[in-house]
């Protein structure tokens, strides 16, 4: 092969493409306290911060913008619940909204209203009166991270023949948002035969693709259903994976013009 010929087709098999997006939280808290007590608590951290006073308020902001990090969600809110708000972005919004994090805020230290909570939509739950350390934990956890792929083990096994890595990636990127669906909604009916059997077969792919993390990931989300280990520890972990999926087939469909 002459020097330079399908230089730039060789090139993307070997490269990892890593993004960080900044962090944007919208809060919905109905009080000026709630509210300034989230800004202070922010102050030396390096994020955007955005506030509704109500589930209302918070539809019409992520109708408006949907790259919102994650949303802190009051639970008892005027003109519409935070319950509410949660029901409809995980059930009328599309993605990426409908598959925004949402941390359900409330006063309620009950374990079983918590998984309520969890079983309705929410990904995670944050007790009042919580600390800033508590509120800082949240946002370690789902503040965009690196995503990457990295092709050099799929380069390998095709030996460089990219019409055979382009038909893999293609496949890929068309079959993998309908297995993220197909495990959210296991995940949401609390059909653990069906999460361990899905996340079974989905988690060699992004080994493949080079998404480690998330096929760690998912490996353990297999894992927890096999033990019928509820939503509480799956919810969290399965949101990490669709965000970083979903950054990495953004990248891949524009690498290879799909």
């Amino acid at each position: 092969m002459a020097s330079g010929e399908n230089e730039d087709s060789f090139a993307y098999t070997q490269r990892t493409v890593k993004r960080m997006d900044t962090c944007k939280i919208l809060a919905v808290e109905d009080t000026d306290f709630a509210r300034q007590f989230l800004s202070l608590s922010l102050r030396n951290e390096k994020c955007e911060r955005y506030s509704a006073k109500n589930g209302a308020e918070c539809l019409d902001m992520l109708a408006a913008d949907q790259t919102f990090s994650f949303i802190l969600m009051d639970i008892e809110t005027p003109v519409i619940t935070g319950l509410e708000a949660c029901r409809v972005i995980r059930e009328t919004f599309l993605p990426p909204a409908s598959k925004i994090p949402i941390i359900a805020v409330t006063a309620h230290h009950q374990q079983e209203y918590q998984e309520q909570l969890l079983a309705q939509g929410f990904d995670q739950c944050l007790i009042k009166p919580y600390k800033k350390d508590d509120l800082l934990a949240i946002i370690d956890k789902f503040r965009p991270k690196e995503s990457a792929y990295d092709l050099s083990m799929l380069r390998d096994w095709a030996s460089g023949d990219e019409h055979m890595i382009e038909e893999l990636i293609t496949v890929f990127v068309k079959d993998a948002p309908h297995k993220l669906t197909m495990l959210r909604e296991a995940c949401t009916s609390r059909d653990w035969t069906e999460v361990r059997n899905i996340a079974h077969s989905f988690a060699p792919q992004l080994s493949f693709v080079g998404l480690e993390e998330s096929y760690n990931e998912t490996s353990k989300i297999e894992t927890l259903a096999a033990e019928n280990i509820g939503t509480e520890l799956i919810a969290p972990l399965l949101s990490h994976v669709e965000s970083q999926c979903g950054s990495a087939i953004d990248a891949l469909r524009k690498d290879f013009k799909l």
